[in-house]
């Protein structure tokens, strides 16, 4: 009898499965990139990057048109129901890779927005999430050497392991589990346009912290790399170390580990935070005997002194400003689950020690560096 009902159910399912929403792909605009600001009466405006396909009729290619689009209105879904009046086809977000929010949207707070991002079905979890400076309409008009779409080129950025020591890569499921813990604080990539870099026009340039979904302030690119490590985010990277007589060694970063603890008396909070990271030797600027374990216990040291410096300065940067930065209401739940803070933000009572321990495993085939 069980046997029966089983194969009743594996029958169901063959014949009640199938696809949500199926369109002919030639009649939807497909949205490859959203951003969100607001004006000075708290209107919504939403700018939309989009994808427009088609066949051509000399070939069997397909190929597909890029359209940008813009709408005002007091709430998210007004906005796009707005722009939907004025196309031929539905706009489709079930393909959009990219959500960016204006640096004055998130002042507001992206409370604002992410209730109806989060609800609406065709928002996938898995968007990747920018804060950006300056206009979106110079964002959208800027001509990418490598991509046509903005909206797949900060798809892809997260995949470049080269940059992942200084960037925070958050998407909207992240972003609405930390909604969920401690003081409900998220980091966001901030982009920025820039002149410098030649075809590389965009750029990530710190991160953004977030706490109850509004912006708390902002971190450089070498401090956000820094807040990667202290959170046990980066796996690559480098560190420069300065010796005597103006040489500058540099370390690449193979691999780190953390370890947090954390002691609670009732008044004070106290958290270790033991940072292992392993590194290889990539250059140096003047001569040096690396072979030496004197030398290399000397770089190490100096690279140890160094890391936790920049530690301490990041951590008191964030407690000036009261801002939980680094999740420490998040570890206290979990160890003290049924203490109760007497103060609201955990970070005016918390205190740090960090310990740095970095080893160098090795270097290229030269070992050495003499005149």
């Amino acid at each position: 009898m069980k046997r029966r009902i089983l194969a009743l159910v594996l029958a169901l399912c063959m014949f009640t499965s199938g696809c949500f929403s199926y369109r002919d792909i030639n009649k939807l605009l497909i949205v490859v990139a959203t951003i969100i600001d607001v004006d000075a009466e708290d209107n919504i405006i939403l700018y939309l990057e989009v994808f427009k396909p088609y066949r051509s009729e000399q070939s069997a290619a397909g190929k597909g048109q890029r359209l940008l689009y813009k709408s005002t209105a007091p709430t998210l879904l007004e906005a796009i129901r707005d722009l939907n009046l004025g196309t031929s086809m539905k706009l489709n977000f079930t393909q959009n890779k990219t959500l960016i929010f204006t640096k004055r949207a998130a002042e507001k707070g992206l409370d604002y927005f992410i209730d109806f991002l989060n609800r609406d079905q065709e928002f996938i979890l898995r968007q990747f999430m920018y804060i950006f400076e300056q206009s979106p309409e110079q964002l959208l008009n800027l001509k990418l050497a490598e991509e046509e779409y903005v909206g797949i080129y900060l798809y892809e950025f997260p995949l470049n392991q080269g940059a992942s020591a200084k960037r925070h890569v958050t998407r909207l499921d992240d972003y609405l589990n930390n909604r969920l813990k401690g003081e409900q604080i998220n980091v966001l990539p901030l982009l920025q346009l820039s002149s410098e870099h030649m075809d590389s026009q965009l750029r990530i340039n710190g991160a953004v912290v977030l706490k109850d979904d509004k912006y708390a302030g902002q971190m450089t690119i070498d401090e956000t790399a820094i807040y990667n490590l202290m959170t046990g985010e980066i796996r690559t990277g480098t560190i420069l170390v300065p010796l005597d007589g103006g040489n500058i060694i540099t370390l690449e970063i193979v691999g780190s580990k953390l370890e947090n603890n954390i002691a609670y008396d009732g008044d004070s909070v106290y958290v270790t935070k033991n940072i292992k990271i392993k590194t290889t030797f990539a250059s140096t600027h003047k001569p040096l005997e690396l072979n030496q374990p004197d030398v290399r216990k000397q770089i190490e040291a100096k690279a140890e002194a160094l890391v936790k410096e920049k530690c301490s300065k990041l951590f008191e940067m964030w407690k000036e400003k009261r801002v939980d930065a680094f999740l420490f209401k998040n570890i206290f739940e979990i160890r003290y689950p049924r203490e109760k803070l007497k103060v609201e933000d955990i970070i005016e009572i918390t205190e740090l020690d960090t310990q740095v321990e970095i080893s160098i495993e090795g270097s290229s085939d030269v070992t050495d560096f003499y005149e």
